[in-house]
């Protein structure tokens, strides 16, 4: 609205905190001599400068003189009130953040029979509420938590045993016991391969493993109600409760506590023997416990090894065992030409792990006994590629080097949205894009959203960084991590990052019991796990020479932050070369390793060479008027950018296992947030309703195969539409005829 401002140009004279015209009279009397046809604009560009007080106090007196004032007087008292008011006005954002409940109830969920006595509601009652301690009674009802039983994972994957396995002594077999597969006559042969490399189960001949393995490795099999553990958990749950108010409250004892833990027992009771006689449960058969299925699964661990698929988590991929160590030793450089990647070293296991438990101990952090180890490497298929390719993961859930990995990663995730705030809230160059990470795709939306509005969209580009993790050298990596460090602690007046219980990391100062780091101790701890980034494939010890370290918590902020480094300083040196071409960058977002330009003029093609180190190797993989970024599918239509769902799982030869299912032991209400959450998902991805509605349909009919209830499918999916107006409002349907088309 005010154009351009030149901050050469900007008047270094003292200038006085009151407007000439804050007095009404004066003002109106300015607007007169103002000409007609110009005095709107005028007004507007006058009043926009005022500071908030001074605008006040004209719209105060405005409104004062609003009932006997002249026709001709009226509409500029009432352009006044209208330009205070939309000067002040301030958007009521709903608090995305949920609350934490205030007092907790944690309960294992042993068995649906949990559902049916609806504890919940038994702790809303006004019988229960008042047999707490009288200063408990006016507070938050308690929430009810689960804790699940464990999935068929561990039982059915067998990776990290045919990793741990590996005998590089034995140079025929690698440890796998098979000296000559017989992939080559199988049906399910890979010809890219010359083995068995599939997602097909139909490999699996045993029927209830087969079914059981088609519903993903997350699910959990069913187990029988049993009324007796359901009462046993919720009284082991109430006196875990009951601990924690004991904490809290003042003159607490645990005497206090007995008559409400009673009375929900009572009532519990009360709700089993009513169950009882109402509902009859059949027995649940346990497929993993029955004899002749765990025969048939360690014969097919002996040949195969069962690993999750990449991009497909809930599938699982059935690999010749043979085959499947060779790939790895092939990667770490003991077959073939090698790899410059990682290096044997001499140390022993445990040397490294003695080393790297003095190291976190004296950093204040204790060590868990079972993280006294190294890492593996294993590696997943990558069956969205033609041939299919390998992803290579290091698997650091439980090492020696976790807990300074978790510490770090906190802090570098406070560094990272200190950055991010940092650009946020720089007004001097606010017209220039100088911060091009995302966490989500929502500031892309965004982006598309602002540009269909003027109908001015015209080309998107997209690119992938294919060596970001293994060809960056150690120290351009600390250097600049380093850098980064030394800009947040320069910014602010703390110079400590407290580590709190939970692990969230806050600036603050240093005291005696506290966990955390000083400027100095990060930068020693960055260049520790960067250089000790040790791992082993069978006995064999490997360091990761190069590259960012794979498989620990901080590697993605360090990816973004690396790159960040490199495009800040890229964008700051052209703002003061080229202005111009600076804003060239105004639609550039990186996640990661995805990289995507919207409406640049191909500017990114002609010099992401000059941005990035000589080591990064960057692919264009769309450019023109159509591309896919993240989970969207993006085309250029009449200056219009159309986007909708995109997932690379449609491509893939085999049935993609989504969503849970009703059978598995977990609570209903899981099941429904998955369905509410994904439905909400497709209505923000998609710009058009001729795309929403299938997706929709598909995701319905799938969840309905999977065990739900359409009454209650229904009035989840109504709630969340209500809930979410504006995610839906732009297709234009009535709500109604949404649900209408969507359940039919």
């Amino acid at each position: 609205r005010h154009g351009a401002k030149h901050v050469d140009q900007r008047a270094r004279s003292h200038r006085n905190s009151t407007p000439p015209h804050s007095d009404l009279d004066t003002f109106l009397h300015h607007l007169e001599a103002i000409d007609i046809n110009h005095r709107g604009n005028a007004c507007r560009k006058i009043l926009d400068g005022f500071k908030q007080k001074h605008l006040r106090k004209l719209a105060k007196e405005s409104n004062k003189r609003l009932d006997n004032c002249n026709d001709s007087t009226k509409q500029w008292l009432d352009l006044i009130i209208d330009i205070y008011f939309s000067k002040v006005y301030k958007k009521n954002e709903s608090n995305k953040t949920k609350m934490v409940p205030k007092y907790i109830l944690p309960l294992y969920f042993d068995n649906k029979g949990l559902e049916f006595i609806r504890l919940s509601n038994i702790l809303r009652h006004d019988e229960v509420k008042d047999k707490l301690p009288e200063q408990f009674q006016h507070d938050e009802t308690q929430s009810v938590v689960y804790s699940l039983s464990p999935t068929i994972r561990n039982k059915i994957l067998n990776y990290k045993d045919a990793v741990s396995n590996i005998d590089i002594n034995d140079q025929e077999t690698f440890g796998t016991g098979i000296h000559t597969c017989t992939c080559s006559s199988s049906q399910f042969v890979d010809r890219n391969h010359g083995h068995v490399l599939t997602g097909d189960l139909r490999i699996i001949t045993n029927e209830p493993l087969r079914k059981l393995i088609q519903k993903g490795p997350n699910f959990r099999e069913p187990r029988t109600v049993n009324w007796k553990r359901c009462r046993d958990k919720i009284e082991e749950g109430l006196e875990v409760c009951s601990s924690r108010y004991i904490s809290t409250g003042v003159n607490l004892s645990n005497q206090d506590m007995i008559p409400w833990k009673n009375e929900i027992l009572r009532k519990v009771d009360e709700k089993i023997r009513t169950l009882r006689r109402r509902i009859k449960f059949q027995k649940s058969n346990p497929v993993l416990k029955r004899p002749e299925v765990v025969d048939y699964l360690g014969q097919l661990h002996n040949h195969f090894v069962l690993v999750p698929i990449d991009k497909a988590g809930n599938n699982i991929a059935i690999i010749c065992k043979k085959y499947y160590v060779e790939v790895i030793l092939r990667e770490i450089g003991h077959i073939g030409t090698g790899n410059s990647t990682y290096e044997t070293v001499e140390k022993s296991k445990g040397d490294i792990v003695d080393e790297n438990v003095m190291y976190t101990e004296h950093s204040g952090f204790k060590v868990d006994e079972r993280e006294r180890d190294l890492p593996i490497m294993y590696w997943i298929p990558k069956m969205h590629k033609n041939p299919s390719a390998a992803r290579f993961i290091i698997a650091s859930k439980h090492c020696s080097t976790k807990q300074i990995s978790k510490s770090v990663s906190n802090a570098f995730k406070l560094i990272f949205h200190q950055i991010e705030n940092f650009h946020k809230k720089a007004k001097f160059l606010k017209n220039y894009n100088q911060f091009w990470v995302l966490q989500n795709i929502d500031p892309i939306l965004d982006i598309i959203k602002n540009i269909n509005r003027k109908k001015s969209a015209k080309s998107i580009a997209t690119y992938d960084f294919s060596t970001l993790y293994t060809k960056l050298p150690h120290s351009k990596l600390i250097k600049e991590l380093h850098y980064l460090i030394d800009f947040v602690f320069d910014g602010g007046n703390r110079n400590y990052i407290k580590i709190n219980k939970w692990g969230k990391a806050s600036w603050g100062k240093k005291s005696k019991d506290s966990v955390g780091y000083t400027r100095h101790s990060l930068k020693v701890a960055v260049k520790h796990l960067i250089q000790n980034c040790f791992f082993t494939v069978g006995k064999i010890v490997l360091r990761q020479a190069i590259g960012i370290p794979m498989g620990i918590d901080p590697a993605p902020f360090w990816a973004n932050l690396f790159l960040y480094s490199y495009e800040n300083r890229f964008i700051s040196n052209l703002i003061s070369t080229d202005k111009v071409k600076a804003r060239h960058f105004h639609s550039t977002k990186r996640f990661i390793d995805d990289l995507c330009t919207l409406n640049d003029g191909g500017e990114f093609s002609r010099v992401h060479e000059e941005i990035y180190p000589d080591e990064l190797d960057l692919k264009v993989e769309h450019s023109g008027d159509h591309a896919s970024f993240l989970n969207l599918d993006i085309t250029v239509e009449n200056g219009i950018f159309v986007y909708k769902l995109y997932d690379k799982r449609d491509t893939f030869p085999f049935s993609i296992v989504r969503m849970p299912y009703t059978i598995s032991n977990i609570p209903e209400t899981i099941f429904y947030s998955a369905m509410v959450g994904e439905f909400l998902r497709i209505a923000r991805s998609t710009l058009q309703y001729q795309d929403f509605l299938p997706r929709a349909n598909e995701l319905v009919h799938r969840l309905n195969n999977q065990g739900a209830k359409s009454n209650i499918s229904f009035r989840n999916l109504r709630k969340i539409m209500n809930r979410h107006h504006d995610d839906f409002s732009r297709f234009g349907v009535d709500p109604q005829q949404i649900l209408q088309d969507i359940m039919t």
